[in-house]
């Protein structure tokens, strides 16, 4: 993996980021379920893309994912979290591979 400073600092603060999200909305002022329905998707979703985008190594990119749900189920939800951590990381798959196939189409 090759990042400059600036980008290895920038990988950090989201991963970081996507923990604190997870802490800030698991305090009560989300409803659990639209939480873990579309909430987390989405930022599954964005994160992967820019994070696919600044590092270019989807196994990476899947696995900090992979690692912060777990994090944040440990944290903050019980194990029945399990289920989407693995629907989460499968997210995170899909849309490496298609960023992959767009990136391929324009070069």
């Amino acid at each position: 993996m090759n990042l400059t400073k600036s980008g290895k600092i920038l990988f950090c603060a989201l991963t970081v980021a996507l923990v604190q999200l997870l802490l800030y909305l698991s305090s009560g002022f989300v409803n659990p379920f639209l939480l873990v329905l579309t909430l987390l998707p989405l930022l599954t979703i964005l994160l992967t893309v820019a994070l696919t985008l600044l590092i270019r190594t989807k196994w990476m990119v899947i696995a900090t994912l992979a690692v912060s749900y777990i994090l944040g189920m440990f944290l903050f939800f019980n194990t029945s979290f399990w289920v989407w951590v693995a629907v989460y990381t499968v997210l995170a798959l899909a849309t490496t591979v298609l960023i992959g196939m767009i990136s391929r189409k324009e070069s």
